[in-house]
C-alpha cells in the first residue's frame, strides 16, 4: 500500500488466535457498546495506523484504503492515531461503531473503529501524571476469552512515559505510535523514550510483535523508521502475528 504524502506511516496488522477457544457467539440483540462476535471469524484482526489527520482529502483517501483492506481481510478493529478531530466534527462509517477521543487543544487525538460483530466494552483510562500520553482502552471478549486492547499516541516531546503504562499483566495488547525508537523493534537508533519503553516491557513481561520492518517513511529525507509498535503480554505472544500492510 503506497500513498503520496511526504511523511508516511504504514498500517500494521495484528492477528490473534486463541487456543482451546470456546465456540464463537452468534448474532443477537446488542446494546450501543456491546456487540456479539460471530462464529465465522477464525481470528481476531486489528489494523493500526497513524493517519495524521482525518479531515483532509489525502487522509480520507488513506482511510478509504484502510477500510478496503479491513473489508478484504475481515478485520474487526481499526485503531487510528493522530486523527486531529474536534469534538463537533461528525464521522460516520457504515458497519462500524466508532469510539473517539478527540483533541481538546492543538495536536493529537486518537480513535478506534469497531465492527458491529464483536463483543466489547470501554475501559476507564488510567490517570497519568506529567505525561502527554493519549490512550483508549477496550476489553474484548473473543471466543470466550478476555483481551485488553489499548490504542496509544505520544507526541515527540521530552515527556516521559508513565510508569504504569503496562499495568495489565495478562491478555494485554497495546498498539500505536509512541515516537519511541529502539533496535529491538527495528529502529536504527535508540532514543530516550525507546529505552524507557523497552525497560517497562522487560519489567512487566511484555514483548514487541514488530519484526524489524519500518513502519514510517519520510520521502523528503529518504529515511525509514519503526515508530509504530504492537506490544503484547507474554501469555498471548505465541498466539499473535504481525505484519506491515
Amino acid at each position: 500500500m503506497s500513498f503520496s504524502s511526504s511523511l508516511e506511516h504504514a498500517a500494521s496488522l495484528v492477528t490473534q488466535n486463541n487456543q482451546e477457544c470456546a465456540e464463537g457467539l452468534g448474532r443477537g440483540p446488542s446494546s450501543k457498546n456491546l456487540q456479539r462476535s460471530p462464529a465465522k471469524y477464525r481470528s481476531l484482526k486489528i489494523i493500526h495506523c497513524n493517519i495524521n489527520g482525518i479531515s483532509t482529502y489525502a487522509s480520507r483517501i488513506k482511510l478509504d484504503a484502510i477500510l478496503d483492506i479491513a473489508e478484504s481481510l475481515e478485520v474487526q478493529i481499526i485503531a487510528l492515531q493522530e486523527t486531529k478531530l474536534k469534538e463537533h466534527a461528525k464521522l460516520k462509517i457504515k458497519s462500524y461503531n466508532i469510539i473517539r477521543s478527540d483533541r481538546q487543544e492543538g495536536g493529537g487525538g486518537v480513535l478506534a473503529f469497531l465492527v458491529r460483530d464483536i463483543n466489547y466494552r470501554t475501559i476507564d483510562n488510567p490517570q497519568f501524571t506529567d505525561s502527554k500520553l493519549e490512550i483508549q482502552r477496550l476489553n474484548v471478549i473473543w471466543k470466550g476469552k478476555n483481551l485488553n486492547i489499548s490504542n496509544m499516541y505520544h507526541p515527540p516531546n521530552q515527556k516521559s512515559l508513565p510508569d504504569n503504562l503496562l499495568d495489565i499483566s495478562e491478555s494485554n495488547l497495546l498498539v500505536g505510535d509512541l515516537n519511541a525508537k529502539h533496535s529491538s523493534w527495528g529502529s536504527v537508533i535508540n532514543n530516550k523514550r525507546g529505552v524507557e519503553l523497552h525497560n517497562l516491557m522487560d519489567d512487566s513481561a511484555h514483548l514487541a510483535l514488530n519484526d524489524g520492518s519500518p513502519t514510517y517513511s519520510s520521502h523528503s529525507y529518504h529515511t525509514e523508521e519503526a515508530l509504530d509498535v504492537s506490544i503484547v503480554s507474554s501469555d498471548i505472544f505465541p498466539f499473535c502475528k504481525w505484519t506491515v500492510l
